[in-house]
C-alpha cells in the first residue's frame, strides 16, 4: 500500500501534493485545496495498478467519516466525534448474558475509552458517554454499573501515576488455565486454583481464562445440506448388479454425479452403457467420509477402496499407502 502511496505522490507535481494524508491499512483520508487537485490525484492513484481500483467519497455538508470518526470541518476548526453506521442497531452483549462480569466491564470500557479518545472536546465527549450509557441501559445494563465504569475510566485517565510495583522474579512462570464460565462457582474455583499454586509452587503464577459457554457448542444452529450438495466427500455409487464404485471430489456431490451419467471416462458410465438393463441409484449417493483437508480426502479414498474392494474401481488407489501395502 505504502509503494502505491508513494509511486502516486511521486508522480504529483509539489504545488499539487495533499495538505494532508493519513492511511490505515487500506483507508486513506486526503485534503486537497479544490477539487480539481482531488481528481488529479485520485486518477493517478488509479493508473498505478490497473488491477487495484480505488474508490472516492466526498465530504457532504462539510462532514466525512473515517474509520470510526466522524470529521466535522466547522469556522473554529476541526470537530471530531464517534462515527456509527446508519445500519446501527445499538445491540451489544445483552446485561443478562451467561458470561463473566469482566466480559461486560470490557464492553464498557472499550466503548468509553472509543469516545474519550475521539472527541475533540469534553463536550462532546459527555455528550458521547450519555449516547453510550443510552444504548446499553437499552441493553440492561444497570446506570450504577455504568456510572461506576465510566467514573473509575476518568479516575484511571486523571490520576496521578502510581509508584511503579517491584517488579517480579525473572524465574516467575505464567501458567495460564482456561475453564468453562459457570457463573459464580468459577470464581470461586479459580481463586482457590491460584492460592493452592501460590502456596505450593514457587515462582509461577496461575493465570485463570474463563471461556463462556455457546449454543452453537449443544447443536448445530444450520441447517445441514443434503447430500447431493455437500462438498469434500468420499462416496459410494452402487448398480444393481451389485457392482459399486467409489470415488471423491472436492466439489459438490451432484456436479460429480451428472459426471458420472455423461461422461464416457467415468468407469460407472461406461459399465451402464456396456450393460443397458443395469440401474445405477443417483440420486441418493452414500456418504462414505468427509474431510476438508484435500490430502485426507486421498487417503480416505484409498483406505475405502481397499476395504470395500468396488468392482468398478479401476484403479485401487489415489495415493501410495506405503504403511499398508507390502
Amino acid at each position: 500500500m505504502n509503494f502505491l502511496i508513494d509511486k502516486a505522490l511521486a508522480s504529483t507535481p509539489s504545488k499539487t501534493k495533499p495538505d494532508l494524508l493519513c492511511r490505515y491499512v487500506d483507508d486513506l483520508i486526503v485534503v486537497f485545496s479544490s477539487q480539481t487537485l482531488l481528481q488529479k490525484f485520485f486518477k493517478r492513484l488509479n493508473a498505478v495498478y490497473p488491477s487495484i481500483s480505488f474508490t472516492q467519497e466526498l465530504e457532504l455538508h462539510n462532514t466525512i467519516h473515517y474509520l470510526d470518526v466522524l470529521v466535522t470541518n466547522t469556522p473554529n476548526g476541526i470537530v471530531t466525534t464517534t462515527y456509527r453506521k446508519p445500519t446501527h442497531s445499538g445491540l451489544y452483549s445483552k446485561w443478562d448474558s451467561f458470561v463473566p462480569l469482566h466480559h461486560k466491564r470490557n464492553l464498557v470500557n472499550c466503548l468509553i475509552k472509543r469516545a474519550y479518545n475521539i472527541s475533540s472536546s469534553y463536550k462532546i465527549m459527555d455528550q458521547e458517554f450519555g449516547t453510550v450509557k443510552s444504548m446499553l441501559a437499552s441493553n440492561g445494563y444497570p446506570v450504577t454499573f455504568l456510572d461506576g465504569c465510566v467514573k473509575g475510566f476518568l479516575n484511571r485517565c486523571h490520576r496521578p501515576t502510581p509508584p511503579s510495583s517491584p517488579k517480579r522474579s525473572e524465574t516467575t512462570h505464567f501458567v495460564t488455565m482456561r475453564l468453562p464460565f459457570i457463573g459464580t462457582t468459577s470464581y470461586n474455583i479459580a481463586r482457590e486454583l491460584k492460592g493452592f499454586v501460590k502456596r505450593t509452587i514457587l515462582d509461577v503464577e496461575l493465570r485463570v481464562i474463563h471461556k463462556p459457554t455457546k449454543i452453537g457448542s449443544f447443536f448445530s444452529i444450520k441447517d445441514r445440506p443434503c447430500n447431493n450438495l455437500r462438498c469434500s466427500v468420499v462416496y459410494r455409487l452402487t448398480c444393481s448388479c451389485g457392482s459399486s464404485y467409489i470415488g471423491e471430489t472436492q466439489r459438490n456431490l451432484i456436479t460429480r454425479i451428472k459426471e458420472h451419467r455423461t461422461n464416457e471416462k467415468s468407469e460407472v458410465c461406461r459399465h451402464l452403457q456396456t450393460n443397458t438393463m443395469h440401474r445405477v441409484n443417483f440420486t441418493e449417493p452414500e456418504i462414505l467420509d468427509a474431510t476438508s483437508k484435500r490430502i485426507r480426502l486421498f487417503i480416505l479414498e484409498s483406505l475405502l477402496i481397499q476395504q470395500h474392494a468396488p468392482g468398478l474401481n479401476v484403479d485401487t488407489t489415489s495415493m501410495p499407502l506405503r504403511l499398508f501395502n507390502t
